[in-house]
């Protein structure tokens, strides 16, 4: 016995017949289908519906930063014709669903996960740089306090100079990781900006438009809109974004991760 999907699966090749050149070849085909559909209770909206699909894929942990990983998931969406949204859980985003075309919903999850992993190799190697730099200004902050000023300020605190300087050491540490995150976070904000520009929209019909926004309405009714607060950049974070935007013009989507081949997303020259 075939279940509702392989009903749904069969009446649209029936449809695709009818529109066959033998026009008795045709109207047979036409015959099953509405025979079907009526033994089923299937519309023809039904049917239109059911050609639209989703795939649901984990955000990776390095991207779910919320301007990051829309900026993703908006590049993907724009070249495949999709729509997509994210869960959530307990306000962080949890994986991405994309909306759409069946055949499309595919070969978009495969370039997702490529161009995740892509930007992943980028991002780390830029931070493994990024800790290089700052890691030799950290020393220069830690060799600023003198033998004098750790025992004044252990006099001051009461703590012993040793302890006063291992937590001299630890706050400087901590600074120089929140701002190789913050660094970071610019330079592949500043990345996928560009890619963002360089990729060719998929052009959509109002008829798809339409069946997505449905599909939706039907089976996520009660999505919201998620809240984004604006980025405060600072000089060094500017500099980031800068670079990032600079690096991206280079970027070969066709290349894959460490140059292996892949298939290929539309980007303009």
């Amino acid at each position: 016995m075939l279940n509702r999907q392989q009903i749904f699966e069969k009446i649209k090749k029936l449809l695709a017949l009818s529109h066959s050149s033998n026009s008795s070849e045709a109207a047979i085909a036409l015959s099953r289908a509405q025979k079907l559909m009526k033994e089923h209770s299937i519309t023809l909206e039904d049917i239109n519906l059911n050609s639209i699909t989703e795939l649901e894929l984990d955000a990776p942990s390095a991207l779910r930063a919320k301007h990051l990983i829309g900026l993703l998931g908006s590049i993907i969406s724009s070249a495949f014709g999709l729509d997509y949204f994210f869960h959530t859980v307990n306000g962080k985003i949890n994986s991405i669903i994309f909306i759409g075309a069946k055949d499309r919903v595919e070969a978009a999850g495969y370039a997702f996960t490529l161009l995740s992993r892509q930007i992943c190799v980028i991002k780390k190697e830029f931070a493994k740089q990024e800790r290089i730099r700052l890691s030799a200004l950290t020393r220069q902050k830690i060799a600023l306090f003198s033998e004098q000023r750790i025992l004044e300020y252990a006099q001051s605190f009461k703590m012993p100079p040793a302890a006063v300087f291992a937590y001299i050491k630890k706050t400087v540490k901590q600074q120089e990781n929140k701002e190789v995150c913050k660094n970071t976070e610019a330079y592949v904000y500043g990345y996928l900006k560009v890619l963002k520009e360089k990729v060719q929209d998929y052009a959509l019909s109002f008829s798809e438009q339409k069946l997505i926004a449905e599909y939706k309405a039907q089976n996520y009714p009660n999505l919201t809109d998620m809240r984004q607060r604006s980025k405060k950049f600072t000089q060094e974070m500017l500099q980031s974004y800068t670079r990032g935007n600079k690096d991206a013009q280079t970027f070969n989507i066709f290349q894959g991760v460490k140059g292996k081949t892949t298939a290929r997303l539309r980007f303009d020259d």
